[in-house]
């Protein structure tokens, strides 16, 4: 078994994840090492997506009891919670508030949960919300692109000894301001399960790049998210081709659509 890079660029957040899963079942492949997905062209409310394909997906988490791609991307940023607030302050109060709760649901949030991390890390300016100090020094003037990071992972807390873990696997994620009032938002995984996760998460990113560009004003533009190997997941790989071969006709039609592009010079030697 042997793995390959893929970068993966496109404006439909369902197609790029398409494409990945596409990618990491091919015969042969551990993994996607690699795997560096960038989709463009946010600026609109809601992230562009092929309803059909996510309904495909969240259907087949949900037979074989996985979490949906809406309750992956809440351990981002809640999204439900933040639009029933009426500011921010008042979104940090409520989540912080229910975080106990969120924690004895499910065994696999004990060490944490990722907008906890972002907005409680237990360190650093703000009493630790880092969201928060981005926001500051936005409104201070500060426009360094090596200025808007957030860190998840907290070596005083995760480096240890286990041989097996989960959290944190979203590891870091930087807000990088473009030119003409645009905002891109870039994650880093060591790992990731394209299956399970990877779509969730890249809804999460959409939602937190969202919520930091409405507080800073900018338009989110694009959103990146790179991964140090990507594997198919912990569902049988049956499992994982019937999915894709559900998905594969919206895949193929989508592409039909797209417009050719020329691209300038000719071949190489």
């Amino acid at each position: 078994m042997s793995t390959t890079p893929l970068f993966v660029n496109e404006t439909n957040l369902s197609i790029a994840w398409a494409k990945a899963l596409d990618a990491v079942l091919q015969p042969g492949l551990r993994g996607l090492a690699p795997l560096v997905v960038n989709v463009s062209g946010l600026e609109e409310e809601q992230p562009p997506e092929v309803a059909a394909i996510r309904n495909a997906l969240d259907a087949a988490l949900r037979q074989r009891g996985f979490a949906d791609c809406h309750t992956v991307a809440n351990t981002i940023f809640p999204l439900n919670l933040s639009k029933r607030s009426a500011n921010r302050q008042q979104l940090y109060e409520r989540y912080l508030a229910i975080l106990p709760r969120l924690k004895r649901r499910n065994a696999a949030n004990r060490y944490g949960l990722y907008f906890e991390r972002m907005i409680r890390f237990g360190s650093g300016p703000k009493d630790g919300n880092q969201l928060e100090h981005l926001i500051d020094i936005w409104q201070a003037n500060v426009r360094r692109p090596t200025a808007f990071q957030v860190n998840i992972f907290n070596p005083a807390r995760d480096h240890t000894r286990q041989r097996l873990r989960g959290f944190p696997c979203l590891q870091h994620v930087c807000f990088t301001p473009l030119d003409r009032g645009k905002l891109a938002v870039m994650a880093v995984y060591p790992s990731q399960y394209v299956f399970e996760r990877a779509y969730g998460n890249y809804l999460g990113l959409f939602w937190l790049g969202k919520f930091l560009a409405d507080e800073l004003d900018p338009d989110l533009a694009q959103l990146t998210c790179s991964v140090g190997i990507a594997l198919p997941g912990e569902a049988t790989k049956a499992v994982m081709r019937n999915l894709m071969a559900t998905v594969q006709p919206h895949l193929q039609q989508y592409d039909d659509q797209q417009p050719v592009v020329a691209v300038a010079g000719g071949a190489h030697d």
